[in-house]
């Protein structure tokens, strides 16, 4: 009996001996620097290795060592940490992609998933679509609905019309049946980008009432997308189209939206009024006074937008921008700048207000242009 109590003690001592050993920081980077990238994995989830100076440098040499003939499961696992927000990698974001691409293989679908959703939330359509075409030529019924799954997970126009083409594939392989609810019946009819013969409007209509009604904030968001992503409309379509996209983006800010459908929604509202409503002053006031719902990318070209429109009657009413550069001012300033520096030519449309907005932007880029002004 003693000797076996003295088995089993000894074997999780030795155990432990040699996995101090085997894994003490220095033996880890030896095997990385050989191209072992479960060690440089284990660097990373012991010891930190990535979030040190050395780390940093390091975890780049190595990147860049490793080819197509490497474990696919490995450079998979090694992905997360170069897109982890903690760990300042330059150029974490390619370097994230190009590992991606190397673990992207028939065998390793969840690596294929993890490259295709890198695409669809930095909108690259065109990369996207490449992939997904290979990875349906093969896809077994889970592999479809573990890509209607990703899709779902995107919460914007792109997402439901991606969402909507999976069920649609499944659909013909009769992996489900398509039972079609209001609501897709009318995404169905909507997403096709053609005129709507007369007689089928009053039909759309009652649809589109009968969503709005409904209170429901998925829905009426989803289709406002859909409606705001149809482009310029000619004919009974322009009402059609113009009048529900506000209608539905505008229910969607009462129904108590997360930050990320109210900022989309206000700046569909934005586009609207500005491309479409040119003429419409209000409207356009309207989109200054909610700036502060807006993204930064969304509130400068919103704020260039209104410039296009009338630059009397937006570029000089600095309380209006005061409002809507709240939070992203140095880049719409220099945006302000340049429209009164070079207009639509090449002859400055204002000088000394061009002056102004320069050194409000107080940038390096904005004191190299207000010297080429003070030359003049």
């Amino acid at each position: 009996m003693h000797k076996i109590y003295a088995s089993i003690i000894l074997i999780p001592l030795l155990l432990l001996t040699g996995c101090s050993i085997g894994n003490s920081q220095e033996t880890l980077i030896e095997k990385a620097n050989q191209g072992d990238i479960k060690s440089m994995i284990e660097l990373s989830n012991v010891y930190k290795f990535g979030a040190t100076k050395e780390g940093l440098e390091q975890y780049k040499i190595w990147a860049d060592d490793i080819d197509e003939n490497a474990n696919s499961e490995d450079i998979l696992a090694l992905t997360k940490m170069f897109y982890d927000q903690k760990l300042a990698f330059p150029n974490g974001r390619k370097m994230y992609e190009k590992l991606l691409k190397l673990a992207n293989s028939p065998l390793n679908k969840k690596a294929t998933l993890t490259l295709l959703n890198f695409y669809s939330k930095h909108f690259l359509e065109l990369k996207a679509a490449e992939l997904e075409s290979v990875y349906i030529k093969t896809a077994t019924k889970q592999d479809l609905v573990d890509l209607y799954n990703l899709y779902q997970k995107t919460n914007d126009y792109y997402g439901y019309i991606n969402r909507d083409r999976v069920k649609a594939m499944m659909v013909e392989k009769g992996y489900m049946e398509e039972k079609l609810t209001e609501l897709e019946y009318l995404k169905r009819i909507l997403l096709k980008r053609r005129e709507y013969r007369e007689e089928y409007i009053p039909d759309i209509l009652l649809l589109l009432s009968n969503i709005l009604k409904s209170n429901d904030l998925d829905q009426i968001y989803e289709i406002g997308l859909i409606l705001g992503n149809r482009g310029s409309q000619t004919g009974v379509m322009k009402t059609l189209v113009y009048d529900n996209t506000e209608a539905f983006m505008k229910k969607t800010l009462t129904l108590n939206p997360t930050n990320e459908i109210e900022t989309t929604a206000t700046f569909y509202l934005s586009n609207l009024y500005t491309k479409y409503y040119k003429n419409d002053l209000t409207k356009q006031k309207s989109v200054l006074i909610n700036a502060d719902k807006m993204g930064k990318t969304q509130r400068n070209k919103t704020l260039v937008a209104l410039y296009d429109i009338d630059e009397i009657q937006y570029a000089k009413n600095i309380e209006y921008f005061d409002k809507m550069l709240n939070t992203s001012r140095t880049k719409a300033y220099i945006n302000i700048a340049q429209i009164y520096h070079y207009g639509k030519g090449k002859e400055p449309v204002d000088i000394e207000q061009a002056k102004i907005w320069y050194k409000k932007a107080d940038t390096e880029q904005a004191k190299e242009e207000l010297a080429k002004l003070n030359q003049v």
